[in-house]
């Protein structure tokens, strides 16, 4: 079942969020942020919609996890490709050294408890490890 008025709102919330990061420049958006809640929401709903018939009809949990990594895992890597390009520039020009060990850690979805930034490699990351969690939990 597909919701075109929930794909709207998605849409204006994304933009909302690009706003609100390009606001740091030029405040275009200063409460976009208040999106990401909104795509958390709307995540919960669509994942019940969606996956609360499948596990009514046998779907296993390791199946449903392999599924969602299998839909999320392949963006979430270009964004740890872009990020570790990003890295390596930083320390080329000496700008910032995070630790090696948080590569493997963001990698795996994982926090890295550095100073600053839990997931250095891929800064909007915290957001897909949250849904991963919320998954564990659903």
């Amino acid at each position: 079942m597909r919701y075109h008025s929930l794909d709207a709102i998605r849409g204006l919330a994304a933009i909302a969020v690009v706003h609100f990061h390009m606001g740091l420049i030029w405040h275009v958006a200063p409460f976009g942020y208040l999106a990401v809640d909104f795509f958390f929401a709307l995540s919960g709903f669509v994942t019940e919609v969606v996956y609360g018939p499948r596990f009514m009809t046998g779907m296993t949990t390791s199946r449903f996890v392999v599924t969602r990594l299998e839909r999320l895992y392949p963006v979430f890597l270009v964004g740890i490709f872009l990020g570790a390009f990003v890295i390596v520039a930083k320390v080329f020009v000496g700008v910032d050294r995070p630790p090696a060990w948080v590569v493997p850690l963001n990698l795996a979805i994982l926090p890295a408890p550095v100073a600053g930034d839990y997931f250095p490699v891929n800064v909007p990351c915290w957001t897909l490890f949250l849904e991963f969690t919320a998954y564990f939990l659903y």
